[in-house]
């Protein structure tokens, strides 16, 4: 456990000073992030690191530069290994490398995006505001989840079948914590109160989800971890996988808000 809070603290030192840094620090981040989650991706099914790594980071670098239109012509880089080594094995190279760019490229994204502000209900809201909070209620939504279920889990589970460590008692751990970052949000007059519950009650139930989904991949692939490079922690999906669906539902009704004023 001591190892897991020595290497969570310097991922967080180095998060927030990148944050703080902005600028191309940060997207070095982005970046770096983005490679080592590529790799786990490509690991999760076994698949080819250069097809499926090809396919989101260059997805990243058309979303970037407003290239959407372009993106289908990613899905043949994957089609060529399939058909190169001539198996029907070799779909899962297809669909692993679709989904990551679903699921990689465009969170990542929008954590860039998220860094250079927003303005909501008039009011411009700086970047590192916004992230610091979003990345703030992942740690503490996990956090308290992971505590919870330890202390206070019962044998009533949450989603048995995709990760059995889960529990109810630890979904409400999570749930307290999203509440209180939002609430406090709302009390310093960063976010309106129908904005504060929207965020409050989005990111409760995509944090987990996305948790799961990795459990699921892993699970399906027999596996404990996506990698070991966080010591205590394991591979980098393993601590991002609630971010990356936080961020995608943050950044949506955020932008929804914005428009909405």
């Amino acid at each position: 456990m001591l190892k897991r809070w020595i290497s969570g603290l310097l991922l967080g030192g180095v998060t927030l000073a990148c944050l703080i840094a902005g600028g191309v620090w940060w997207m070095g981040l982005i970046i770096i992030g983005l490679l080592l989650a590529s790799l786990e991706w490509a690991n999760l099914g076994n698949c080819s690191f250069w097809s499926v790594a090809a396919v989101v980071i260059a997805g990243f670098g058309f979303i970037v530069y407003g290239m959407l239109n372009f993106l289908p012509l990613l899905l043949f880089i994957p089609l060529s290994i399939i058909l190169w080594s001539n198996t029907p094995g070799a779909v899962q190279e297809f669909t692993l490398a679709a989904s990551g760019l679903l699921w990689l490229s465009f969170p990542f994204y929008f954590l860039l995006l998220l860094r250079r502000g927003v303005e909501i209900s008039g009011e411009f809201i700086p970047g590192i505001w916004l992230v610091g909070i979003l990345i703030l209620t992942t740690v503490l939504q996990n956090t308290l989840a992971l505590y919870a279920g330890l202390f206070f889990g019962t044998r009533l589970t949450f989603f048995e079948g995709l990760s059995p460590n889960k529990s109810t008692v630890g979904f409400l751990g999570g749930l307290a914590g999203v509440v209180l970052v939002f609430g406090s949000a709302f009390y310093a007059g960063l976010f309106p109160f129908g904005l504060s519950l929207l965020l409050a009650a989005g990111l409760a139930v995509a944090g987990p989800s996305g948790d799961l989904l990795i459990s699921a991949f892993k699970r399906n692939n027999n596996l404990d971890d996506t990698g070991s490079i966080i010591p205590g922690h394991g591979g980098i999906l393993d601590r991002i996988d609630s971010l990356l669906a936080n961020t995608i539902i943050f950044y949506l009704l955020v932008n929804i808000s914005g428009y909405l004023s």
